[in-house]
């Protein structure tokens, strides 16, 4: 259940909390494109995995900053292996703005996330080799 937007926002600006104002929108706004990157890598890999089946499909379901001009398993997976580096990247550099501004917690859910991403991206890249 959702708390009323009163409290949420009393929580926003609680001034108990030990990370100044400053720094807490600081956090907010890279929580906030890390979950809107999060996403679009989700439907990025869902188009790769949706295109790999039937001819018929593809029209149905084009994402526009997924390549279309891929017709081999395997470029997708170098396609999808790409974003996620990106992503992984993405992730390293929100470590060290969080740390920056001493917020140790998500910092460490960052670290959480990037290790994640990194043994997919592993999982990938030896896919890849010969």
């Amino acid at each position: 259940m959702h708390e009323p937007l009163d409290q949420v926002d009393r929580l926003r600006n609680d001034p108990h909390l030990d990370i100044p104002a400053a720094d807490r929108t600081k956090v907010n706004q890279v929580l906030n494109q890390h979950l809107a990157d999060s996403f679009d890598l989700l439907t990025q890999v869902k188009q790769a995995r949706w295109n790999v089946k039937g001819p018929d499909f593809w029209p149905l379901h084009t994402l526009p900053e997924f390549p279309t001009d891929i017709t081999d398993s395997m470029e997708y997976v170098k396609a999808v292996a790409a974003r996620l580096s990106a992503f992984t990247n993405s992730a390293r550099k929100a470590i060290d703005q969080t740390d920056k501004v001493g917020d140790a917690n998500t910092a460490d859910l960052f670290t959480e996330i990037s290790r994640c991403a990194n043994k997919y991206l592993y999982f990938l890249e030896a896919h890849l080799q010969d």
